[in-house]
């Protein structure tokens, strides 16, 4: 329960930290965090809902004890990992998707044939 407590106690610091950020960057990142939220929980069935949804949480409990040990510093940046790490396995579990078709080009490169 302590455990818990202590979260949410860091959760609440963090948004106090963030709502003195200039009004712009709290709108975008309350903007970014509503919509990682909210949106997978409409593609639960689904396994990129719930692989988003896991990386949101991982993500939140990151940043959490990042911030309630140290404050509010460049380790944050530790709660996108998830982000990244789930990408490109998303990618190769769902072959029939763009991402994981094999015999697609690189976006770079057609843009550079384009272009």
């Amino acid at each position: 329960m302590k455990a818990i407590l202590g979260f949410l106690r860091a959760m609440f610091d963090f948004l106090r930290t963030m709502m003195t950020f200039p009004k712009p960057w709290v709108v975008w990142i309350m903007l970014l965090m509503m919509v990682n939220m909210v949106i997978p929980l409409f593609y639960l069935g689904t396994l990129e809902g719930k692989v988003v949804l896991g990386g949101f949480v991982l993500g939140a409990l990151f940043q959490g004890g990042i911030f309630s040990a140290n404050g509010f510093v460049r380790l944050l940046g530790i709660g996108h990992l998830p982000w990244e790490v789930s990408g490109t396995p998303m990618s190769r579990l769902r072959p029939d998707t763009k991402m994981g078709r094999s015999d697609q080009r690189p976006a770079c490169e057609q843009l550079s044939r384009e272009g």
